[in-house]
């Protein structure tokens, strides 16, 4: 009965929330796209993280080396870290664990990044054409990608090899307007090194051995390998995201034993919003991509706990 209350409880925050940003949109306050736009320097912009050597940043550091911009809103007299009064300073991320009160509740997603994209041509011309796999499509074994190349119609082949694997693709169904950049896509493969003990039986092992890691489009740079170690959080376990859940990327081993928090693992699988910016115009007419989520029972029930009997040295953090 309890978790059932905790559930009802929660619901109606959503709701709150959802109520409170339509009556703020509602209320003179601009819901245009333009409104919202600021201008952040490139050079603010990382390329690299900062535990590679040939990072800009410098030599190579530890994940939680990166900045942490800290607003002190009061309420942290328990804090013994004198940097921890002043109100607004940059700080390292590992100082995190001085601004978490004792006894906090850490709730972390374990998602894990896959191989997604994949860089193709099409059959013939040549030209060449980005597949972003995001989800199952809705015939059986078909995919839904995000297309980025030109003039990519329905019939359209498409074909590359990588990793002794040659892997073909069909495109069955483009989408219309503002879904014009997806399409669902037919794929098939077979090896192509002699000597192999077998193909793939899964897209998601062709995955693996042939796609590579999406990075975000403000980083201006092409994936590497090292990308797949680094683009992940040090708790990702579950594969299924097409972007990291970045909040948590700065995280280590080590800060994580640190910190003297208790830490609960939801999954939420990261969608295409990452790559869809907000086109001009009204942010009430922007579309927000679906994302599939798992919680164990174990992990609801211990959330809902949280919920249902708030405590102020029982903070609750996601």
């Amino acid at each position: 009965m309890a978790v059932m209350r905790a559930l009802v409880r929660r619901s109606s925050v959503v709701r709150l929330a959802r109520e409170t940003t339509l009556r703020y949109l509602s209320t003179g306050s601009s819901s245009a796209s333009e409104d919202y736009a600021y201008h952040l320097p490139e050079r603010l912009v990382a390329q690299q993280p900062v535990t590679w050597s040939d990072s800009a940043a410098g030599p190579a550091a530890s994940r939680d080396a990166s900045r942490l911009l800290c607003v002190d809103t009061g309420g942290r007299e328990e804090s013994n870290s004198v940097e921890a009064q002043a109100p607004l300073r940059q700080c390292q991320f590992k100082k995190i664990k001085d601004f978490l009160p004792r006894g906090s509740f850490l709730v972390a997603n374990d998602t894990k990044v896959v191989r997604a994209r994949l860089q193709m041509r099409k059959k013939g011309s040549g030209g060449a054409v980005e597949l972003l796999v995001v989800g199952e499509g809705a015939a059986e074994g078909s995919w839904v990608c995000m297309v980025k190349g030109r003039n990519i119609r329905e019939g359209a082949e498409l074909e590359c090899e990588s990793s002794g694997i040659a892997l073909s693709a069909t495109v069955a169904r483009r989408g219309a307007g503002e879904d014009g950049k997806f399409a669902e896509v037919n794929f098939s493969w077979r090896t192509t090194q002699r000597g192999s003990t077998g193909q793939p039986q899964s897209f998601g092992h062709v995955l693996e051995l042939v796609g590579s890691i999406p990075l975000p489009p403000y980083m201006r740079r092409q994936a590497e390998e090292r990308d797949y170690a680094s683009y992940q959080t040090v708790y990702g376990s579950q594969p299924g995201s097409v972007a990291a859940p970045t909040a948590g990327l700065h995280f280590t081993e080590d800060l994580l034993n640190e910190m003297k928090v208790r830490m609960e693992k939801v999954t939420l699988h990261v969608g295409t919003g990452t790559f869809v910016p907000l086109r001009p115009g009204s942010v009430r007419d922007h579309r927000m991509h679906t994302e599939t989520f798992s919680v164990t029972e174990d992990a609801l029930r211990s959330l809902c706990e949280r919920l249902e009997y708030p405590d102020s040295e029982r903070n609750l953090i996601a």
